[in-house]
């Protein structure tokens, strides 16, 4: 393959690798070999991640301009999307930004609408301090596609202005390491996150705080048999496998690209579990857990903050198959849930409906969440069990606790001790 030794333009092929493949960012970044200094790797990045965050008011403002929009070649979009994103939101010289979009197009084979884009781009540049004050002014409209303002609106009214404010910066980015690390900045919320700029070093995990709450919240519980049945890529069986005491830890993950990285991963943190590919129902009826996780697939639109692309690769709610998928998933694994254990349910959205209803007996168990839970945190009780919000620092999860309720044993004869009532979380 081809060394792309222009920023800009790894940053369209880049951009055409999520959109044609619906992959992420990071994802689609591996697909090229880049010959990029270190600082013209970093302008890549800020131009796919900041355009992607900023796209529907980008290409608001570019319709204005352009009645035939539509019409315009998948590839001229990709130009004058990050052309525009330059010249609103860096300091790059306007002259500087409108050269190399009209030089993309003879890379990129589109020769004949160099003119188009140098006049656009102009156009822009005349506008750029009017469009930078009203993204602040309503930062709703530039961030967010029509159908998930209008989803958000509906569901979150009181709540999603802010959590749009926190979309608009570049989100902080938390890990924690296998060994301890000295001089390193440290959360104040979670015990083990950390904030570093270096992450190549092997002992060191990069996982957002909201997963590590999730994993504190696991962790609460004292398992001793823990299964993971949607594990990969790993990140929180990671954490619960280093920082628990478990006994037995098995992870499990139908994807087998995902899980050789899983597996990958988990040889240089030095930890060791259990790695079984296999859907769900792969486990064997008999095997039974104190604690179950379903870190289910989802809309993933928690994590907008860290992913903007996600925002384009999504139309619409979830529904259909994936609501399904989500509840079989759930259903089958609560039958390894062994009496008085817990199933963890965790989903890096927004959207309730991605919560299912519990399966016939289960319970939910508020009073250990709020006991699990760091102090601090942002979250707030729902009428399924929890959600946490997203900001700066933090992706947004839903997701619920439940316990199976313990066993009751009653003899045919008049012995007291046959019968063995349920302890309450707190009685123990």
């Amino acid at each position: 393959m081809r060394r792309i030794d222009n920023p800009r333009e790894l940053a369209i092929l880049c951009m055409r690798e999520v959109e044609d493949k619906h992959l992420l960012i990071p994802d689609a970044m591996m697909r090229y070999t880049p010959a990029l200094s270190a600082a013209d790797l970093q302008l890549c990045h800020e131009l796919v991640y900041g355009t992607y965050r900023f796209w529907p008011g980008l290409e608001a403002v570019l319709r204005q301009f352009l009645p035939k929009y539509e019409t315009l070649p998948a590839v001229i979009h990709r130009i004058l999307l990050v052309g525009a994103y330059q010249l609103v939101h860096t300091r790059i010289p306007d002259y500087a930004v409108i050269h190399e979009s009209v030089q993309l197009c003879v890379s990129q084979k589109v020769r004949g609408l160099k003119g188009l884009v140098n006049a656009v781009l102009r156009k822009v540049a005349t506008q750029k301090e009017t469009l930078a004050q009203g993204i602040q002014a309503d930062p709703a409209n530039w961030l967010l596609p029509e159908w998930w303002k209008n989803w958000l609106v509906r569901h979150f009214p009181s709540r999603y202005q802010g959590w749009c404010t926190s979309w608009l910066e570049r989100p902080t980015h938390a890990a924690w390491s296998t060994k301890p690390m000295k001089s390193v900045k440290t959360s104040e919320i979670l015990p083990h996150a950390i904030f570093v700029d270096e992450t190549s070093k092997p002992s060191i995990y990069i996982q957002n705080e909201s997963s590590q709450a999730i994993c504190e919240l696991a962790l609460s519980l004292k398992p001793k048999r823990f299964w993971d049945c949607c594990a990969a890529p790993g990140g929180k069986s990671f954490y619960i496998n280093h920082f628990g005491h478990l006994e037995r830890h098995l992870a499990s993950d139908p994807d087998h690209h995902r899980l050789v990285r899983m597996r990958d991963n988990l040889h240089r943190l030095d930890l060791a579990m259990e790695l079984r590919e296999g859907e769900v129902s792969s486990v064997a009826k008999d095997e039974q857990f104190d604690l179950v996780l379903v870190d289910a697939p989802c809309s993933a639109m928690g994590i907008v903050g860290r992913h903007p692309e996600l925002k384009q690769l999504r139309s619409g709610p979830a529904e259909g198959q994936l609501l399904d998928q989500q509840k079989a998933i759930l259903e089958t694994a609560w039958l390894h849930v062994k009496p008085g254990g817990h199933l963890l349910y965790a989903v890096c959205t927004l959207d309730p409906a991605e919560v299912p209803e519990p399966p016939e007996g289960a319970e939910r168990d508020l009073s250990a969440i709020r006991a699990g839970f760091p102090a601090e945190l942002p979250w707030v009780e729902t009428e399924k069990g929890f959600l946490i919000e997203p900001g700066l620092r933090f992706d947004g999860f839903q997701g619920m606790l439940l316990v199976k309720p313990a066993i009751e044993l009653i003899s045919d004869g008049d012995d007291e001790d046959a019968y063995l009532p349920e302890i309450s979380r707190e009685e123990e």
